[in-house]
């Protein structure tokens, strides 16, 4: 079941599966979530290893991938690995004694890294790079609703 809740339809680590629904909740206010990541935190962060905990800590000083990474001396891909590898073993701890849901690695060809399945949403392009539709029309939608227009465009078409 990789920790899937089917009440609430999301992924959730075993207390928060048990309890939410039995408290009758969604918690909109955000406090019980601020809460449990406070309690949280510093028992995930003893999971890391040195190299780990140096690039989240990093990550969280600078802001930024890049300048943490800098900040750091290391490349960013060395940096992203490290990250991926403090993100695993941090996902592993919240959702004991649950398997964390298996993630999709980027680049595999058989899902985008969203998780659309590449056969059924995806094509090559001139390059032979994927290109995902439902995520190439995501990002579409971001960029028109930053510039103001995507928003006003569809407001105007329901006035017709």
């Amino acid at each position: 079941h990789y920790g899937w809740n089917r009440t609430l339809k999301d992924h959730a680590p075993a207390y928060s599966k048990y309890w939410l629904p039995v408290t009758g909740g969604n918690n909109d206010d955000g406090f019980s979530d601020r809460i449990a990541e406070k309690l949280a935190l510093p028992k995930l962060l003893d999971e890391l290893d040195d190299d780990q905990y140096e690039v989240v800590v990093a990550l969280a000083a600078h802001g930024s991938q890049v300048s943490a990474a800098r900040s750091l001396g290391l490349s960013k891909q060395t940096f992203n690995r490290r990250l991926l590898d403090a993100r695993d073993v941090m996902a592993a701890a919240w959702f004991q004694p649950d398997t964390p849901p298996r993630k999709i690695k980027p680049g595999n060809d058989a899902y985008c890294r969203h998780g659309h399945a590449r056969d059924e949403h995806s094509h090559r392009d001139s390059r032979g790079s994927w290109v995902c539709r439902p995520c190439s029309r995501a990002s579409q939608r971001r960029h028109t609703a930053r510039e103001g227009t995507y928003h006003s465009r569809h407001k105007d078409a329901g006035a017709a």
